[in-house]
């Protein structure tokens, strides 16, 4: 048989026997023993004289899951598993392996069949492979070695022009495009995607007080230094304008009065402590996700057994919260709210996409190019027509897309993995904070050389207003990289170190 003819036969083989564990592994036994186990319900005894299951079905549920783990260990450890498949099996092996009741429960057999006469001891292979993948990467950390949802990622960095485009006063041919002109409704994207990937990297690692501040600590010094600095941007902004007058515009009042630098630097602005939005306008959504990330830890800390019964409640009260305080009320406006319900905004997209993650675990999408085609049509085309109370449905038609693009399986989503897209994707968070001081800036130099028109900055000519577009989103993509670079990275790791340290015994 040719080397042609063996690669074929071995990627057959492959492949059917990733669709064999798939298949088994979807299973209602076999998935009920794995969320057990993924949402803390599964508890073994610590002390225990006899087998600790408080049932022989639940028993026979962790037996299949575990001995599905050993087939899949034994192709691994055969080489013929692919590098793909690895790495998805990867994340159901750390968190079955690493899950203490686990370990207690195999320890048990450890003792029981010996003590019986039996040689055999069941479910090792599977623990071997986490050992041999975890010393393959250098015993990296749970975190380290979860996998960037890279689609995902370039996609928000795609979404985020939008949100520039939004509030761009440029009179170009984009201005009047629907798409354009609802593109605040991308910020539920980001929402729906933040609980989708908190809640996969730490659903399992907030287990006490220390971890539940730890997590907090490095959420915190994520979002706020590049807040804290653009924050500073403006304040200096009114300092010129005060000394210098250059300017008709009062400074240090309206949007901009004092009081709203205290709320802003504790990220609180949009919890319902100020009148209308304050300073930098879509910082308002950086308060929102903080308030998320504590309810999540409490959620996790405290309920994680009802965890996904939580995050529904919570996704409803914030959907309720938007509907009940809708126009005629002069200060809402369906989904486009943020100083003073936004936090509700915040609450239904994040935890609606905790739910997307639990699903996400329970049946991974099978990277079908059309569906992944059809969803991002159908995303793109609700943000074009949704208007008034449509508007609401913004978190629900997110949802399937987060869905259907995690994993980066089908060919649509690996094409978002173009590295530009995904760079794109990694200084998203500067392109949403940067932007509203650079238009500032532009606004002012518009109104001095008498180029505002019906409050949109117009240079005559629609073509020289698209390159004024196109320069603008390429200054704010620079200025958002150098910040990634130079604030957002070096703020995280300078955090990450310290609190390393501190866990180190002394």
């Amino acid at each position: 048989m040719s080397v042609r003819a063996n690669l074929d036969l071995a990627r057959t083989r492959s492949a059917e026997f990733s669709f064999r564990v798939w298949e088994r592994f979807r299973s209602d036994d076999v998935q009920s023993a794995f969320l057990s186990i993924e949402w803390g319900k599964f508890e073994y005894p610590i002390e225990h004289t006899a087998n600790g299951f408080a049932s022989a079905e639940d028993e026979r549920k962790v037996d299949r899951l575990l001995s599905l783990l050993d087939d899949v260990a034994g192709f691994g450890f055969d080489r013929t598993l692919s590098a793909r498949d690895a790495d998805r099996w990867d994340y159901i092996f750390a968190r079955v392996y690493r899950n203490p009741s686990i370990r207690r429960y195999i320890a048990f057999l450890d003792d029981f069949y010996p003590a019986n006469g039996v040689q055999h001891r069941p479910f090792q292979l599977g623990r071997a492979w986490q050992e041999h993948r975890e010393a393959r990467v250098g015993a990296m950390t749970h975190a380290a070695a979860q996998p960037r949802f890279l689609a995902l990622d370039a996609l928000r960095g795609a979404l985020a022009l939008f949100v520039v485009l939004f509030h761009l006063p440029v009179a170009s041919h984009l201005r009047d495009l629907p798409l354009v002109m609802h593109g605040y409704l991308v910020v539920d994207y980001f929402f729906v995607l933040s609980g989708f990937v908190i809640a996969h990297s730490y659903g399992q690692r907030i287990n006490d007080g220390r971890q539940a501040r730890d997590f907090l600590i490095k959420r915190v010094a994520r979002v706020w230094p590049l807040h804290a600095v653009m924050l500073g941007a403006f304040v200096a902004l009114e300092v010129v304008r005060a000394t210098t007058h250059f300017d008709s515009v009062p400074p240090f009042t309206g949007d901009r009065a004092p009081g709203g630098i205290v709320t802003n630097l504790l990220m609180i602005q949009s919890l319902g402590t100020e009148d209308s939005q304050t300073w930098n306008g879509p910082a308002w959504a950086v308060s929102a996700e903080m308030l998320c990330y504590v309810v999540f830890t409490g959620l996790i800390l405290w309920g994680r057994k009802w965890s996904l019964v939580l995050a529904a409640v919570l996704a409803a009260f914030g959907l309720a919260i938007l509907i009940i305080y809708a126009p005629p009320e002069p200060w809402a406006a369906w989904m486009n709210t943020t100083w003073r319900t936004g936090w509700a905004r915040a609450l239904y997209g994040f935890f609606l996409g905790v739910i997307v993650y639990r699903a996400w675990t329970w049946r991974p999408p099978a990277g079908r190019g059309w569906l992944e085609a059809l969803l991002i049509v159908a995303a793109l085309a609700f943000i074009w027509v949704a208007v008034g109370p449509w508007t609401v449905l913004a978190s629900l038609v997110f949802a399937p897309l987060v869905w259907v693009l995690a994993g980066d399986r089908g060919p649509v989503a690996k094409a978002l993995t173009w590295e530009p897209l995904v760079k794109l994707g990694d200084i998203s968070y500067g392109i949403y904070l940067i932007h509203m001081f650079i238009i500032t800036l532009m606004v002012i130099a518009a109104r001095k050389l008498d180029l505002m028109h019906d409050r949109r900055i117009d240079l005559g000519s629609v073509w020289l207003n698209d390159l004024l577009t196109l320069g603008f989103l390429g200054l704010v993509v620079w200025l958002a990289s150098l910040s990634y670079r130079l604030i957002e990275t070096p703020a995280r790791d300078a955090v990450s170190a310290w609190l390393k340290r501190r866990s180190q015994p002394s």
